[in-house]
């Protein structure tokens, strides 16, 4: 049982969402280099102590760290090339994650597992140039998907900030790779389209040989303003697809079988989408609430659907208005072929895993916060009781 909610994680951290809007704003490297005109930088560093304290066999709080380091070359800057740059996040991991803890299926703090799902690593997560035509931005590279995810308004932030349960962050949707090599093409106005196309494979650790070899990836987002009422926000329609072949779930059952005729035992499908809608709404100027519903194939991907609904932002305390807080609930449904398929090995799974996280995050100036987290969660295997997981975090930006 054990290894099966290992090797879900390991799944989980490869499939991450399509972002509504890829914008990086709020947090650009503002500091220039010393000496060095045209590169600026960000140094971020965060501390977490968090882990299952109640629930199937609890370990306890782990203790973890992470440290990022962003750098952007102007290109005008330093080689006179109008509109153009290069973009790098090197990230650097120490200590233990929370990832399958007390049975749960979905990592509760995924910037301490994602992207390359390992503990004490360091590695290079993005490296990509840009060009700005005018309005529209062009990325071509290796992407982080997570990082494309910070403009916000109400999920994201990488989990260094804001929420740091995946769904919260960056929802699983079993389509995209978290580290891809690909193209993103932004194109601001009502409405703003973001475009992808990507190699299906995980590039997280690995270059560009072999790029395409296993298929190909697309994506489109389309987010409008909205007004409910006195309400206003956005709306994001989002779909992606990936031809990448993978095993075909309805097909597992037959591995208690003896093969026939020399044929595989397990068979493979390819292709897999899915298909989303996000809603964000300001109920105030600084806070809002925001959901969002995902819909898959269900076969190969290892997803049937998802949905999160909460409320997020900042300035929710009168004279605080830097501090952050928010509260959300998620619903992961697993694929029906997969729970089939795991009946026959002695396997079962709930038809969902569903959790609940809270967490205030106080502003001690503008460079430090300091948040505490708490988040229930009702595990996705069967007969499994429900577990608390209470986290800190210590983020600095140097």
């Amino acid at each position: 049982m054990k290894e099966f909610v290992r090797m879900f994680t390991l799944v989980v951290a490869s499939c991450w969402s399509v972002p509504a809007v890829a914008i990086e704003t709020d947090h650009e490297p503002r500091r220039e280099a010393p000496q060095l005109k045209g590169v600026a930088y960000e140094v971020v560093g965060t501390q977490y102590v968090q882990g299952a304290t109640s629930g199937k066999d609890p370990k306890g709080v782990r203790l973890g760290s992470k440290l990022d380091l962003f750098l952007t070359f102007d290109g005008k800057e330093l080689v006179g090339w109008k509109g153009g740059g290069l973009k790098a996040h090197l990230e650097y991991r120490t200590g233990r994650h929370s990832a399958g803890q007390a049975g749960t299926l979905i990592p509760s703090n995924l910037a301490m597992y994602a992207p390359e799902g390992t503990e004490n690593v360091i590695f290079l997560s993005s490296l990509h140039l840009t060009q700005q035509f005018d309005k529209d931005l062009l990325m071509l590279g290796k992407i982080n998907v997570i990082d494309l995810t910070v403009g916000g308004p109400f999920m994201g932030f990488r989990g260094t900030e804001g929420f740091m349960n995946t769904e919260f962050v960056t929802p699983v949707n079993g389509v995209l790779n978290p580290v891809w090599i690909g193209a993103v093409y932004m194109m601001p106005g009502t409405p703003t389209w973001t475009l992808m196309a990507f190699d299906p494979e995980d590039r997280g650790d690995v270059g560009p040989s072999g790029l395409f070899r296993t298929g190909f990836g697309a994506s489109v987002a389309a987010t409008v303003p909205v007004a409910l009422g006195r309400l206003r926000g956005r709306q994001t329609l989002s779909a992606a697809y990936n031809s990448q072949e993978a095993i075909d779930l309805d097909s597992l059952g037959q591995i208690t079988e003896p093969p026939t005729n020399g044929r595989p035992i397990v068979g493979a499908k390819r292709g897999t989408y899915f298909v989303a809608y996000a809603l964000d709404l300001f109920v105030a100027p600084t806070y809002g609430v925001f959901g969002k519903l995902t819909v898959t194939d269900g076969n190969p991907n290892i997803q049937e659907s998802s949905f999160q609904l909460g409320l997020s932002g900042k300035g929710l305390l009168k004279g605080r208005p830097d501090d952050r807080f928010g509260v959300g609930f998620y619903q992961f449904n697993v694929s029906n072929s997969l729970r089939r398929a795991l009946r026959g090995f002695g396997i079962a799974t709930n038809r969902a895993e569903r959790g609940i996280e809270a967490f205030y995050s106080f502003a001690v100036d503008p460079n430090l916060s300091l948040t505490a987290d708490v988040q229930w969660i009702a595990p996705g295997l069967a007969g499994t009781p429900s577990a608390f997981f209470p986290g800190f975090r210590a983020r600095y930006r140097f």
